[in-house]
């Protein structure tokens, strides 16, 4: 998910490791990637990324899941590459199908005020991304960011050390490549494709997702023609 990097991965491939053969991978900016050179955060420059990574593996048959943002990459891969024979499945976790303004909580607020001011408080992040991730920081340190991830991030099941494990991903991200990310995915649309995605796909939505609500997943499902919904009870993002 996009403010995270691979190591989101961790408790997945303590899991499935001895079984299957894993490969996580680094958004730009993120991790131990490197920063886009030419300041391109847009989702097809990222799905063009992931089919490099894909070609890389070499192996005859892929699934690739996506948590989120991952998810949106994941259904404009396969638009730009629906003849790729290695890739025999996709699951699309916690997604959409379109820019995430409109389909979170109070979507309908937020698609108002975004051109106005979420949009110009993007490039405001970027300017001075130095001062907003030292407010991170303080954040962090003050619990607020603990609190905000529990509520919108896990079930209330969580383990104190998975709560932490995933709030610290504010101390390691850069607020200025995040707003790039974000401004990136305000012109993400796929639904006008989705019919299209030729890929046996699972839909997997939180119950309870605030970030990204549960419709979401159902018109990926009813609109993905070989795809299957499961949903994660009281799950959220």
């Amino acid at each position: 998910g996009w403010g995270m990097d691979s190591t989101e991965w961790y408790y997945a491939k303590e899991s499935l490791a001895k079984d299957y053969r894993l490969i996580v991978w680094d958004l730009p900016g993120a991790g131990l990637s490197s920063r886009a050179a030419n300041r391109d955060y847009s989702i097809e420059r990222f799905s063009h990324d992931l089919h490099a990574v894909v070609e890389w593996c070499g192996a005859a048959q892929i699934v690739l899941v996506g948590h989120s943002i991952g998810g949106m990459i994941h259904q404009t891969y396969a638009r730009l590459y629906p003849g790729s024979n290695a890739i025999s499945g996709l699951a699309l976790v916690h997604t959409t199908y379109k820019d995430p303004v409109r389909t979170t909580k109070h979507g309908a607020l937020y698609t108002t005020i975004e051109k106005p001011v979420i949009i110009p408080l993007l490039y405001l992040t970027i300017a001075l991304s130095p001062l907003v991730w030292l407010m991170n920081v303080l954040s962090y340190l003050n619990g607020s960011t603990h609190r905000s991830t529990d509520t919108q991030s896990f079930s209330g099941n969580e383990t104190r050390g998975q709560l932490e494990f995933t709030a610290r991903f504010v101390l390691v991200q850069s607020p200025g490549v995040l707003a790039r990310g974000m401004l990136g995915m305000i012109k993400f649309d796929e639904s006008s494709n989705l019919h299209s995605i030729a890929f046996p796909t699972l839909v997997v939505p939180g119950e309870r997702d605030p970030v990204t609500l549960p419709i979401a997943s159902q018109v990926l499902a009813d609109s993905i023609p070989n795809s299957l919904l499961v949903t994660i009870p009281d799950g959220r993002h």
